[in-house]
């Protein structure tokens, strides 16, 4: 899909800007991230789940850094 978009790109402009790529990645997945975030999150502080790491995971996972 992401091959797909950016060939269409390149077809259609001529060339594939990078810029817009994220903007429009950030734009699909962003929103997602942060219910899962909240969701996790309400989880932790309303039930006895165990909260190590949670700090350090939620923020390399806003900053989209966790698989890095």
């Amino acid at each position: 899909m992401i091959t797909h978009q950016l060939v269409i790109e390149r077809l259609r402009s001529g060339r594939i800007s990078v810029s817009r790529f994220w903007v429009r990645r950030a734009r699909r997945l962003l929103p997602a991230l942060y219910v899962v975030l909240a969701l996790v999150g309400l989880i932790v502080i309303v039930g006895d789940r165990p909260a190590d790491g949670l700090i350090g995971d939620s923020v390399s996972s806003l900053l989209y850094v966790n698989n890095w």
